[in-house]
């Protein structure tokens, strides 16, 4: 009988004796090791007894300006004073970047990562839910292929399911959204594969090609909304084979173009457009 009993309460001693505690900030613990992990993936560098890392996508502050040189550094206190010769002194944001609209001053790529747009951004428009537009002659964004406009959303994460096709690279200078379209102006003379001279409207979710036809013979550089009726303005003198002067009015309830026209010709390009009142009645300038 007593060796039955060693025989049954040996086994349940050794193998069911309470697991062993884990501590987190123990280097020999499993639990350290995943958290170290996690913290390397996520890029996690906030106060911690685990190690830190830094961003995969660092940072980086230089000085920019033709042939940018340092030639000498000093630390005085916490500054870094620099000499040399150089016109710019920065993160390398590319040509569009982020404003506090508080402070004025960039905000942290941390925060919301630069767009490093490769090439000019010539217009930006908000989606209405935090996010916005960008158009210009660029060709990549934050190093992944872009032609020319694309859509970053509030959380600042490219929207991989806008994906326009403008063909060729456009000279876009203007974009204005309404509705679920946004308009686009510039210098091109397809998109999509299709005749567009100047003027194309795509829709703002997939950035698929609408079927607004809208041709003007010359730039278009300026766009604006207004009452339902987008107003052109650029360098222009015929939209659709009718005689519109550098600025011409489209409704666009109807996509068509409306029998407004300006008093006096107009002998240089317009590149801006406003809406205000004159004694009362709304008037553009």
């Amino acid at each position: 009988m007593r060796v039955l009993f060693i025989v049954i309460i040996l086994p349940l001693l050794f193998f069911c004796k309470p697991p062993e505690l884990t501590n987190g900030c123990d280097p020999k613990s499993k639990s350290y090791l995943l958290g170290t992990l996690i913290r390397f993936a996520i890029s996690d560098s906030s106060p911690s007894c685990l190690p830190a890392f830094l961003p995969f996508d660092i940072d980086y502050w230089g000085v920019f300006g033709g042939s940018a040189t340092v030639n000498s550094m000093e630390i005085y206190g916490n500054e870094l004073i620099l000499g040399g010769s150089f016109t710019t002194l920065g993160p390398n944001v590319g040509s569009t970047y982020y404003l506090d609209t508080i402070t004025g001053k960039i905000v942290s790529h941390s925060d919301c990562p630069f767009l490093k747009l490769n090439a000019a951004a010539r217009s930006v428009v908000s989606d209405g839910n935090g996010g916005y537009y960008v158009a210009g002659n660029f060709s990549h964004v934050r190093g992944i292929p872009i032609q020319n406009i694309v859509h970053i959303l509030a959380n600042c994460n490219i929207d991989f399911t806008f994906s326009p096709n403008p063909g060729s690279p456009p000279n876009i200078y203007s974009m204005v959204m309404f509705g679920d379209k946004l308009y686009i102006g510039g210098v091109f003379n397809s998109w999509d594969g299709n005749t567009k001279n100047n003027l194309v409207a795509i829709n703002r979710f997939t950035g698929a090609l609408e079927s607004f036809t809208m041709d003007t013979n010359s730039a278009v550089e300026k766009l604006l909304v207004y009452d339902q009726k987008l107003y052109i303005a650029g360098q222009f003198g015929t939209v659709n084979g009718f005689p519109r002067d550098r600025i011409a009015r489209i409704d666009l309830v109807s996509s068509t173009l409306d029998s407004f026209v300006p008093s006096s010709a107009l002998n240089s390009t317009v590149r801006a457009l406003a809406i205000g009142t004159i004694s009362g009645s709304p008037a553009i300038v």
